[in-house]
């Protein structure tokens, strides 16, 4: 289970502490589907640390703009329609091996030892559970982007129906950063710094299944996973607000 967030290299780690208002329309869509080992491959590549997979990339986000018509602001827009997909319920094959040091043992059924081609058993209790792990991140991107994105359009848009005279572009943008308290400039940069905060699930292993005990089946021809929702203990214990957040822009040379 991980999470990529890309486009434009214009991804920064902040500093301090920048505190956002939600806006009250997100216009973002990020809704995890639950989709075979086929379709998964053809996305994700591989299945060796990824059971889900969610991105974000610039070529799916309208980000807000700054135009001056007449000295009023023009009416802008910021949307954004996030990739996600987990394993569903399903048993496959993939390409690892599980190795039995020693014969016997009630765990093993007495097998041999040796190596056993890797299998997985994801019950449905277990895909609801990875199905949950990738909705934190598409709440992730969400809350970055109504805590950005959607805030500057909104600030944006509301200055052009209250039809607030501007001298030049300037003059706008500087009164859109005491709106905001983010300059136009920096808004597409901000909004990445929050967005790429959703690795931290990855980066802390809260995604990492746990507990993970291979069996060899009992006619000793493979050895099988099952995956259930106990195997993602910490999957629902920490909310986007813990970790979507401290990105305070660089100061505009």
């Amino acid at each position: 289970m991980n999470a990529d967030e890309g486009g434009d290299g214009d991804s920064t780690k902040g500093t301090g502490t920048l505190q956002y208002e939600p806006a009250k329309k997100s216009s973002s869509v990020c809704d995890p589907v639950g989709v075979s080992l086929a379709d998964f491959l053809k996305q994700s590549g591989n299945t060796d640390d990824a059971f889900g997979l969610t991105r974000l990339s610039s070529d799916n986000i309208v980000f807000p703009a700054v135009s001056v018509k007449k000295g009023i602001l023009e009416k802008t827009d910021a949307s954004m329609q996030v990739s996600s997909i987990f394993l569903q319920a399903q048993t496959f094959k993939d390409k690892g091996v599980v190795i039995l040091q020693e014969d016997g043992g009630v765990e093993h059924n007495y097998c041999p030892k040796g190596k056993y081609d890797r299998h997985w058993e994801i019950t449905q209790g277990g895909a609801n559970k990875i199905k949950e792990g990738e909705q934190e991140h598409c709440n992730d991107f969400i809350l970055a982007f109504n805590s950005s994105l959607a805030k500057y359009r909104d600030a944006v848009n509301e200055a052009g129906t209250k039809k607030i005279k501007f001298g030049s572009e300037k003059e706008a943008k500087n009164y859109l950063k005491r709106k905001t308290k983010v300059h136009p400039d920096q808004w597409i940069s901000t909004f990445w710094c929050l967005a790429s905060k959703t690795k931290i699930r990855d980066e802390m292993n809260w995604h990492l299944p746990k507990f993970i005990s291979p069996r060899v089946d009992k006619n000793c021809t493979k050895a099988v996973i099952r995956f259930q929702s106990n195997n993602l203990p910490e999957v629902g214990k920490h909310g986007s607000d813990e970790i979507i957040k401290d990105c305070e822009p660089a100061k505009k040379k």
